[in-house]
This record gives C-alpha cells, sequence and structure tokens, in this order.
C-alpha cells in the first residue's frame, strides 16, 4: 500500500483530511500532500524549486502539526506554494523532508485557497495493524 489522502466531508467552517500510508513517514507524506492539494492546483512545471524542511515535537502529534504549519509558512512568508512532497524521515521527533514548490507569483489565483493552519482540533494519529492513520484539521 502507499500513502494516501482524503478531504473529509461535514466541516462546515475549516478544512480536514485524513491521510495514511504503511509506515509513519508515509502517511506524514500523505497529509503534506493533502494540505497541498487545499492550497493550489499546481501543474507539475511549475514545481521548480526544491526546498528543505526540517522539524521538531515534543510529541507525534506536535511534530506533525509543526510540519505542516511549517508548509503554510514557506507561503506566507517565502511566496512559495507546496505542490510536490519528496521523501520524509522521521528520526525520533524530528522531520528532514525535501518539498518542491511553486512561486504564488506563478499560480492562478483562482485556483487557490487560504489556510492559516493546522490545529490539534480532532487531531489524530492511529497506528493500527500495517497501517497509519492520520486525520487534522485546518483553520482556513
Amino acid at each position: 500500500m502507499s500513502s494516501g489522502f482524503k478531504q473529509l466531508e461535514g466541516i462546515t467552517a475549516d478544512a480536514g483530511i485524513e491521510a495514511w500510508g504503511e509506515t509513519l513517514s508515509e502517511a506524514f507524506k500523505g497529509a503534506a500532500e493533502g494540505l497541498a492539494s487545499l492550497l493550489a492546483d499546481i501543474p507539475e512545471s511549475d514545481l521548480k524549486k526544491s526546498v528543505p524542511v526540517v522539524v521538531r515535537g515534543e510529541n507525534l502529534p506536535s511534530l506533525l502539526v509543526n510540519f505542516l504549519n511549517e508548509l503554510i509558512f514557506l507561503e506566507e512568508t517565502k511566496g512559495l506554494i507546496p505542490g510536490k512532497i519528496g521523501k520524509i524521515w522521521i528520526k525520533g521527533l524530528n522531520l528532514f523532508a525535501t518539498i518542491r514548490c511553486a512561486p504564488t507569483t506563478s499560480v492562478d489565483p483562482s485556483t487557490r485557497s487560504q489556510v492559516k493552519a493546522a490545529t490539534y482540533h480532532g487531531l489524530a494519529i492511529d497506528r493500527s495493524g500495517k497501517e497509519v492513520r492520520i486525520r487534522v484539521i485546518f483553520d482556513v
């Protein structure tokens, strides 16, 4: 099984996703891909900048929230919208990733959404059997 995500229905003021994967890294990747899909619809050809991302957490939920909020921070501070999530390495409570991004100026504004932050509200990281599932809600 590979990683994946789906948007959650019935969340009115916010947006939510459920992500999954065989490993914690794959599930985190699915969550980041879900966030990227909420931010904008970016053609592969526009993803020209590769950005390293390094975050730390106090526990797994904070590691996930810190990672997703760092991706949102890229857009707000560097004008880069995450579009393609590369390999993610999680070692203890440290995460290392490479993200391919597009400049905000190259993205059609009609395909963009404003996401303010990943939240702890309803956050879940469940490991059962051979799968890790994540549920995260974003403030939009």
